[in-house]
């Protein structure tokens, strides 16, 4: 096929010739062709983001965490406005249209809402950044819709992924801080050791820690609750180090026994908004 028309090109002496024949001047042989590309490109990008353009001076005085959430949250509302948005955000996550969602195809759609909303310097920065919780809240929605395919996020699990994004971006982030860990550097082991926590915990015991996660609300309260006590209950495989996912497990499971305001999203009744 590329023999034949490339034969015919150089006979002829096409535009493509001199391309071809190594002769004249290749330039604007394939101008045409990319202000096509670059035509349908920006119609693609219109179609598979609905995050409002970035501001770069508003941005720069939140956190990373503030910032992710922003670009999730609005997927999370049930009324009206959040329905509009999850639908035209279906058609980006779901490019194949069998209805249902890959973890890869997940990441690719926060990405793109990430590089949307907060440019895509700042964009890819804090979706690299999150990128590890993202498969703990991929895993607890997939398996929500009963009688639904437990492998993938389904249409009528997407609000809930959505919301367990920002959920447990939100552990991760305090994970991180913790263990001085930072997801877009590589910098940090992902692993909580007992002397990070340590000194880490004054800040949980007196409340100031920012993130008021009820598996640290009472610490002040109740002495018997020390940092190694709490450290043992996390460290589940008791390896000497609490690993994110071990992490999220506590936090999530004292979230739903003390029927916290987390509760509402983790155990998917009720409304999720103003959680963040």
């Amino acid at each position: 096929w590329c023999s034949y028309i490339k034969k015919i090109e150089i006979l002829s002496k096409s535009t493509y010739a001199n391309l071809l024949g190594t002769k004249g001047s290749v330039r604007n042989v394939f101008k045409p062709r990319e202000k096509v590309v670059a035509r349908k490109a920006s119609q693609r990008t219109k179609y598979t983001t609905v995050s409002k353009k970035h501001d770069l001076e508003a941005n720069s005085c939140k956190t990373k965490l503030q910032l992710f959430q922003e670009c999730m949250t609005p997927f999370t509302e049930k009324r009206s406005n959040g329905i509009k948005l999850r639908r035209q955000a279906w058609g980006a996550l779901d490019p194949n249209g069998n209805n249902i969602v890959s973890l890869a195809e997940l990441e690719r759609w926060i990405l793109q809402e990430c590089e949307a909303k907060l440019g895509k310097m700042e964009g890819h920065k804090i979706w690299t950044y999150f990128r590890p919780s993202y498969i703990y809240a991929f895993n607890d929605a997939k398996t929500i819709e009963k009688g639904g395919d437990d492998d993938y996020v389904t249409k009528t699990e997407f609000r809930i992924c959505a919301s367990y994004l920002c959920f447990y971006a939100t552990m991760a982030d305090c994970f991180f801080t913790i263990e001085n860990g930072n997801g877009e550097t590589g910098e940090g082991d992902r692993r909580l050791s007992l002397e990070e926590w340590k000194a880490a915990y004054p800040k949980f015991r007196d409340g100031t820690d920012g993130y008021k996660f009820e598996a640290f609300s009472n610490l002040k309260s109740d002495p018997s609750r020390t940092a190694e006590v709490i450290f043992t209950e996390m460290d589940a495989d008791s390896q000497g180090m609490v690993l994110l996912s071990e992490w999220c497990s506590y936090i999530k499971k004292i979230e739903i026994l003390s029927k916290s305001t987390y509760a509402n999203l983790l155990g998917t009744k009720g409304s999720v908004r103003n959680v963040f």
